[in-house]
């Protein structure tokens, strides 16, 4: 009979650790993982649920400041092995690291998958945090505005998310910031400075599927973003961008992220760039 307990833990559990992400995510490479605990895992919590101190499930919690300096933890990569679910296991350590993060005086916020949503909504998690989706095709129109792209270092995107932090971003913080780089380079992922006519700058983190360049986060307004697509495009071979900011008046909203608190503050777009 299992008899699960929830609690916080160490390197020590780094090999159960690893066996439970491969049996919840089989499509990542053992490179990858050994990445997340040897550069992540140091720097993040760890909420685990065990029985005799062998691992059940977890949830890592990486910190950050959201919403006006509110500190926050980030719900990350939670998993129960898959032979073990349906039993309560998951909602047990969610309200474990939800008490713990309370305890420290965090906000606990997390982006669940779309099928996801009504589980957490059940457990008093809000709908909170809500964004809108630009679409754009390559065209043959050029832009008059200069763009330079250069590589982002961690200290200039912690520097520029910084005067963004209470517009309903995330404010990573620096050590964390050095691990998303490194994350989405791994996967070959677009984490680029953006120079605009030799003065402005601005970041962008996006991914590249099939022919869709698709921005995740920037501090770019839209009216760049649109200047700004063709070359983009054409850098990283693709046929269309797509881009998450800000919602206007009359947006056609989409779900960013849940909160485990009801925050009274306007819905604006919550920071994607860990999705």
């Amino acid at each position: 009979m299992i008899i699960m307990i929830c609690n916080i833990v160490g390197k020590e559990y780094i090999p159960q650790l690893k066996e439970l992400w491969k049996d919840c995510y089989p499509e990542d490479s053992s490179d990858y993982i050994d990445m997340f605990f040897n550069e992540a895992f140091p720097k993040i919590k760890c909420v685990a649920g065990l029985d005799n101190n062998k691992i059940i499930g977890v949830i890592y919690l990486f910190p950050c400041t959201i919403l006006d300096g509110m500190p926050a933890f980030y719900f990350y990569a939670g998993a129960v092995f898959r032979s073990l679910r349906g039993n309560g296991y998951y909602r047990k350590i969610i309200d474990f690291a939800i008490k713990h993060s309370r305890d420290m005086g965090r906000e606990f916020v997390c982006h669940p998958l779309p099928h996801l949503i009504d589980f957490y909504e059940n457990m008093g998690f809000t709908e909170k945090y809500y964004h809108a989706q630009l679409s754009y095709n390559l065209t043959d129109i050029k832009s008059k505005i200069k763009f330079k792209m250069v590589d982002l270092t961690a200290q200039e995107a912690f520097t520029m998310m910084r005067k963004t932090a209470g517009r309903g971003y995330i404010l990573w913080d620096s050590e964390i910031m050095d691990y998303i780089l490194m994350d989405y380079k791994f996967i070959n992922g677009i984490c680029r400075k953006i120079i605009v006519n030799d003065k402005e700058e601005y970041y962008i983190f996006a991914r590249k599927e099939t022919d869709c360049i698709k921005i995740t986060e920037t501090s770019m307004p839209p009216k760049l973003i649109k200047e700004f697509a063709n070359e983009l495009i054409n850098e990283y071979n693709g046929n269309k961008l797509t881009a998450q900011v800000f919602l206007n008046e009359g947006d056609e909203k989409h779900l960013s992220c849940v909160s485990s608190k009801h925050i009274d503050s306007s819905t604006k777009w919550f920071t994607l760039i860990m999705f």
